[in-house]
């Protein structure tokens, strides 16, 4: 089966890459609107995972600090309650998976927005040939004076 997928893609392929131009004139008119998508799209992306992943760590290494096992015996042996210690470091625990979530979703919100903003760049539609142009001028003597015609092409 997998090999009639690729015969047939092969075959798709071809046609595609053996098809005469046409002459009609292209242009891309969604391109400023694609190249934006993009910029955001790789801003978003950039952003978010390298700003979350840092307070991802930050967070991360508050948790590693409070459950050492020497920081833990030294904070109780400090008269903090143990369970008010272990809330917090939960917390901190918490906060960090929160941060690594929100940089998968920005890393692929961003992604998808490249990808949409390529998608939009690449839509290609017919220029517009309708030009209007001055064919005729033609100028009639009258009694009154003169009448005045213009031809017009489009």
């Amino acid at each position: 089966m997998k090999k009639i997928c690729l015969f047939l893609f092969l075959i798709a392929f071809s046609f595609q890459l053996f098809a005469e131009e046409s002459t009609v004139e292209t242009y891309h008119p969604h391109l400023k609107a694609g190249i934006s998508l993009i910029v955001i799209g790789a801003a978003v992306a950039t952003g978010g995972i390298t700003g979350f992943h840092f307070a991802s760590d930050n967070e991360f290494d508050k948790y590693k600090k409070m459950t050492d096992y020497d920081n833990a015996v030294s904070a109780v042996a400090a008269g903090e309650d143990w369970k008010e210690y272990s809330n917090r470091a939960g917390r901190y625990r918490n906060r960090s998976n929160t941060y690594r979530s929100l940089e998968i979703a920005s890393g692929i919100a961003g992604f998808e927005m490249i990808v949409v903003g390529i998608i939009i760049s690449a839509i290609k539609d017919e220029k517009k040939t309708e030009k209007v142009f001055l064919s005729d001028i033609s100028l009639s003597p009258s009694k009154e004076g003169f009448y005045a015609s213009v031809g017009i092409g489009f």
